[in-house]
């Protein structure tokens, strides 16, 4: 991207900064080169990006500007916001696009949640910022559970689905010993066993879906059918 010269950047403890509100990780080069055209023509030129939120954030900006940057930005139909106690963009991860343990539409849920709390993202209301991810299965691959203080988790209800034929493979191809330390002995709530005959038995009203097992053995195991999602709320300072 390019970058402004020092003497254009504005001091650090008085920095105006414009966010600029885009669903999870999407974005295409021609709208990228306008968004550098408006900020050299308004701010310092310096943009970043955050990866953790999926914003692109414009910084270094006088009060007077901000208002026909946000004016040009909005034209383009990217919805506009700040930082400060507010609600702040959401992320999701690449779920069901290419992940096979996808258990919700990410994309979708994402979308309803910025749709609703839009007003919330543009005008900051609340006593202090509350974040919100969306993961599509339990290895939260967002880190919702961590850097978020409304995590959106995909998971399933019934019983984990099983085909013991891969199962059997797994343990011709790596042993009955690997199976057993990898695999049965790494369940947090020992909710698998190994049967003489190399199939897998699965207490499942145990199961915590910590998903170890499914990650290691990914043909043999899957998600159940029965998909929803699990909702958590509060934070550390919460």
């Amino acid at each position: 991207m390019r970058t402004a010269p020092p003497s254009f950047l504005p001091p650090q403890n008085s920095t105006p900064c414009v966010s600029c509100r885009l669903l999870a990780c999407t974005t295409i080069p021609r709208p990228m080169r306008k968004f550098c055209d408006i900020w050299e023509k308004y701010g310092s030129g310096l943009i970043a990006f955050h990866g953790q939120s999926g914003d692109i954030m414009f910084q270094g900006c006088s009060t007077d500007n901000v208002q026909p940057a946000f004016d040009e930005l909005n034209e383009m139909g990217f919805d506009m916001g700040g930082a400060g106690p507010a609600v702040r963009t959401g992320m999701s991860c690449v779920g069901a696009a290419r992940c096979e343990q996808s258990c919700v539409d990410e994309g979708r849920t994402m979308r309803m949640l910025v749709n609703n709390a839009l007003d919330d993202m543009h005008r900051p209301a609340l006593p202090y910022k509350m974040k919100y991810k969306v993961s599509g299965c339990p290895n939260d691959c967002m880190n919702a559970i961590q850097r978020a203080d409304v995590a959106i988790i995909g998971t399933w209800r019934d019983d984990m689905k099983v085909d013991q034929e891969e199962v059997k493979k797994y343990v011709a191809d790596m042993g009955r010993k690997k199976m057993i330390d990898n695999v049965i002995t790494r369940c947090p709530t020992q909710a698998l066993s190994l049967n003489d005959d190399d199939t897998l038995a699965v207490d499942n009203k145990s199961c915590v879906r910590c998903m170890h097992c499914i990650n290691v053995m990914t043909k043999a195991l899957s998600p159940g059918d029965d998909q929803g999602i699990t909702v958590l709320c509060g934070g550390k300072r919460t």
